[in-house]
């Protein structure tokens, strides 16, 4: 019974934190990792793990069928910023 209840807090938790990351900023940041993750093989498995999340979920959110809750958004997003400062420091 406890499991039940806890689950339904989890997919009520989901629906809450998806309402509060507006769908064009979460559209962005998905296109944002889509095409880093894109640009080489096995970049998915490197966001899940750094996550701790599953490679499936990861590609449920790059295929647009899953939202990223607002905690993994914000990892998602300082990730992605680490990546950007690091590119631009790269040696040309």
């Amino acid at each position: 019974m406890l499991d039940s209840f806890n689950m339904i807090l989890e997919k009520l938790y989901r629906i809450v934190v998806q309402l509060s990351m507006p769908p064009k900023e979460s559209e962005l940041l998905i296109a944002e990792l889509r095409d880093w993750c894109d640009k080489k093989y096995g970049r998915r498995s490197e966001i899940a793990e750094m996550l701790g999340k599953s490679r499936q979920l990861v590609g449920e959110w790059l295929a647009g069928r899953a939202i990223p809750t607002f905690d993994d958004g914000m990892k998602l997003q300082a990730f992605l910023k680490k990546q950007r400062r690091a590119k631009s420091r790269a040696p040309r």
